[in-house]
């Protein structure tokens, strides 16, 4: 999930009013299937504490271990079965939500979604934990105590969230940087490289000025004449400018010789005569 959308869940959750219906500690055996089940009445966040499971909602599926929370709305197709040799534990909040002003927004707690943590994080667990004793403890006092900590674990949740996608961005870029400097000599268009990494060019363009404060075409063009530039440095180098321009990705060699010079201030010739 992209930190665009995270950051619509968090409005949503900061400006609603939501009341937990229950909070319980599960756990499934090696091998439980269960298939044609429902969704109550509720809203609900699965948080996997160890082992391993799969579960359709609506007929999508999600890998439910460690690392993964997922949300389901009310009154969804559901399967599941557990994976592997060990019990599959989790924390199943069950809630609703009212909001007064958003009438008119997304409703996210009918959906279901899944959320990617940074990490498996042992402090969201352990506040999990808590707010399981505290939900089955008796007085008004925990009452409170479950509210204040309710908030707490969104907070947290959604802040591992919004780190794992910074850092996704960042390992994408990489990705995309790395094509670029080993097919820059290629006629690499813009389009292409954001389908060959399953993106569209908005988040691709994204992604270039977040980190580097420059256009992906840009970037390609510097680096192609960075590229050229060495090309032309070699001692004694008998290529001519149309092959330079040709190995370094430019089809037209006037094209490159226009880009060279505003940014370098010389033309190819020139550069090559002065090294």
């Amino acid at each position: 999930m992209d930190r665009a959308k995270v950051g619509l869940l968090i409005d949503y959750y900061a400006r609603g009013a939501i009341t937990l219906t229950s909070v319980s500690l599960e756990e499934r055996q090696p091998g439980m299937k269960y298939f044609g089940g429902r969704t109550g009445l509720h809203s609900a966040f699965i948080f996997p504490l160890s082992g391993r499971a799969k579960m359709w909602f609506d007929g999508t599926g999600y890998d439910m271990e460690p690392g993964m929370v997922v949300h389901a709305g009310p009154d969804m197709a559901f399967d599941r079965k557990v994976i592997g040799e060990e019990k599959w534990v989790y924390i199943l909040v069950l809630y609703q939500v009212k909001h007064w002003e958003l009438a008119d927004a997304c409703d996210y707690a009918g959906q279901h979604y899944g959320l990617h943590l940074v990490e498996q994080s042992a402090r969201l667990q352990e506040k999990l934990r808590q707010l399981e004793r505290y939900w089955n403890s008796p007085g008004d006092l925990y009452k409170l105590r479950v509210k204040e900590l309710w908030y707490g674990i969104l907070n947290e949740l959604f802040s591992l969230v919004l780190y794992r996608a910074q850092d996704e961005g960042r390992l994408l870029l990489e990705r995309l940087l790395d094509y670029i400097h080993n097919h820059y000599m290629e006629n690499l268009s813009m389009n292409r490289l954001a389908e060959m990494h399953q993106i569209n060019v908005n988040r691709l363009a994204y992604l270039f000025q977040k980190h580097l404060k420059i256009s992906p075409g840009e970037y390609l063009n510097r680096y192609r004449l960075n590229q050229a530039k060495n090309l032309l440095n070699i001692v004694h180098s008998q290529l001519s400018i149309k092959e330079v321009a040709q190995r370094t990705g430019f089809s037209d060699p006037l094209y490159f010789s226009k880009r060279f010079k505003k940014y370098t201030g010389l033309s190819p010739s020139e550069f090559q005569r002065d090294s």
